[in-house]
């Protein structure tokens, strides 16, 4: 178990070094044209309701947005494959929420300020998983 455990957090590691890095601007930083848009507008053009939005770059968010930013549920997948689904705060992932690696590895629990924070699951590909502690994006124990 306590290899098992050391080989997961070493993946998990070296994983959530680039979902938890950079914040939403940062990723999309030359690519952030905009190729189709279902998100209703306000009176004054801002982004404010539910739809999809499509960027040049191949990343695609279906969900909420508040004043043109990611807020409430909603899922971002990015054109490596990464998906993001679960809760934004002003274009963070903050509270419950799961993040799924195109290799099939995944996180899920919760996230404060883009970085997981507290409880949360870590799940291989092959089904091999373990509950884990993180503090702002640290890991700080296992759980089982």
């Amino acid at each position: 178990m306590l290899v098992q455990q050391i080989v997961l957090f070493v993946i998990f590691s070296l994983s959530t070094l680039v979902a938890q890095s950079q914040s939403f601007e940062e990723l999309i930083m030359g690519s952030d044209k905009i190729i189709n848009n279902t998100v209703p507008k306000d009176e004054n053009g801002v982004l404010n309701g539910k739809g999809v939005i499509f960027w040049a770059s191949g990343d695609v968010y279906e969900g909420n947005l508040k004043d043109g930013l990611f807020q409430g549920y909603g899922e971002f997948t990015w054109f490596s494959g990464v998906k993001y689904k679960g809760n934004w705060v002003r274009d963070m992932k903050e509270g419950y929420g799961e993040l799924i690696w195109s290799n099939g590895q995944s996180y899920a629990g919760n996230w404060k300020a883009n970085k997981m924070h507290g409880t949360g699951k870590l799940m291989l590909p092959d089904g091999q998983s373990s509950k884990v502690e993180y503090e702002d994006g640290v890991w700080v124990k296992w759980l089982e």
